[in-house]
């Protein structure tokens, strides 16, 4: 290269260098910064330098409100950085606030103890402007408020619920707890979503306890209280067949009951409970019921059932109080049938034979009546009477008897019947 080359690259070199450049890496400007002390703090920045940090000690559940203003024409911005950041100019910052003009604020909210940063960025390249920092800070030291705590008065161990509601406007409500009053050791946190049912498995026996719930902040904070005594009950009702006793139905539109061991409730819709069909799958129809003590189901036609059909009726899942499901119960077989009477009366009497009136029902006109006679200690046939009309006589061998009755015996249609004994002697 030629000297007189030399010479002008070296001008050039100089005057780039005399060039007024912003001082981006100015002490005053990058991270640690300058210790915030008080609630608010002036200075000026713009021109040769761009950014001014700050940074501040944060205490545990601090709400956070920085404010930055500036003077008439400042075009400013406010930057809040973690405690482990490096740069203002490299690292992302946890907050920011850049609009056009001279007043920009930022809100963070620290559930623990730490350091920001806070940039104040002059964006003015003419002169330095003045600025006014203001940060004011909320410590939450209060737990949460416990707006809610309803349980019911029985519960299954592995399903203890309470209806929870709790509030804390700095820190806000972060989890929830359900535990024996007894023992707070190792307590289930879960999430809180907000007013509703929340539900523990205790692991604990049956009979009462007292039962507690804890709610807990974002910073830690814990507020408890005891809620009420729970009956623990983790055994399902037995459900029984109920009416009719005899799997006889004698009334057209009979009920069909079944008796549970305590107080139930359907886990299904009441006309869903019940299903009652004839032997070849016919459905009919019904209305059930769960009386007044909560511990009989009713079942009831809408229609008359015609004499001689078999019902099937079959019922659904049952829990009692606690939400324990009974177990499976064996359809209650039911024979329709329509009822008889049959009744005799014993007439002269010798040694040996006794006349005896026999009178039925209009239903058992043409039906076979069986006469039986106590002999010793049980019942036996002793003759068979066609009844031919309402009132029928006969005379009867004794044989030893010492009582005489009346029986029919029953058929698919026709119920059974007996009459009161009558004595001899």
């Amino acid at each position: 290269m030629k000297p007189l080359s030399l010479r002008l690259l070296a001008l050039a070199l100089a005057a780039l260098c005399l060039a007024p450049v912003p001082a981006r890496g100015a002490v005053a400007g990058d991270i640690p910064g300058i210790p915030f002390e008080g609630t608010a703090v002036s200075g000026t920045v713009g021109g040769e330098l761009f950014d001014v940090v700050y940074s501040l000690k944060i205490e545990a559940g601090t709400v956070l409100l920085a404010t930055l203003r500036g003077e008439a024409g400042a075009e400013l911005g406010l930057y809040a950085f973690a405690s482990d950041a490096i740069s203002v100019y490299s690292d992302q910052p946890l907050a920011e606030s850049a609009k056009p003009g001279d007043e920009q604020t930022i809100s963070l909210q620290f559930f623990r103890a730490t350091t920001i940063y806070l940039n104040v960025n002059g964006r003015n390249v003419d002169r330095p402007y003045s600025f006014q920092l203001i940060v004011s800070r909320v410590v939450d030291k209060t737990p949460p408020i416990i707006l809610e705590a309803k349980a019911s008065a029985i519960a299954r161990d592995e399903s203890v619920c309470v209806k929870i509601g709790a509030a804390d406007r700095i820190s806000g409500v972060q989890s929830v707890a359900i535990y024996d009053s007894n023992s707070r050791i190792d307590l289930q946190w879960q999430p809180y979503t907000g007013n509703k049912r929340y539900c523990a498995d205790l692991a604990i026996t049956e009979g009462s306890h007292s039962i507690s719930i804890g709610v807990r902040n974002d910073i830690g904070l814990e507020r408890h209280l005891v809620v009420r005594d729970v009956v623990i009950d983790n055994t399902p009702p037995v459900i029984t067949l109920g009416d009719p006793r005899t799997g006889v139905m004698l009334s057209p539109r009979g009920k069909i009951t079944w008796r549970a061991s305590e107080r139930i409730r359907a886990t299904r819709r009441l006309d869903q409970l019940v299903v009652v069909t004839s032997q070849q799958g016919r459905v009919f129809a019904g209305i059930t019921t769960i009386s007044t003590d909560k511990k009989t189901i009713s079942w009831r036609p809408i229609r008359t059932i015609p004499p001689g059909t078999l019902l099937v009726a079959t019922l659904g899942t049952i829990s009692d109080r606690a939400g324990n499901v009974s177990r499976f119960v064996e359809p209650h077989i039911v024979m329709r049938k329509v009822s008889t009477t049959v009744n005799v009366k014993v007439g002269n009497t010798s040694a040996t034979r006794a006349q005896v009136v026999v009178t039925v029902s209009s239903n058992l006109v043409g039906e076979t009546i069986e006469i039986q006679a106590l002999v010793g200690r049980g019942w036996e046939r002793i003759k068979l009477i066609l009844a031919s009309a309402r009132e029928v006589r006969s005379s009867i061998l004794l044989e030893g008897a010492r009582s005489l009755r009346a029986v029919w015996v029953g058929n698919e249609i026709l119920f059974e019947s007996t009459s009161p004994s009558r004595n001899l002697r």
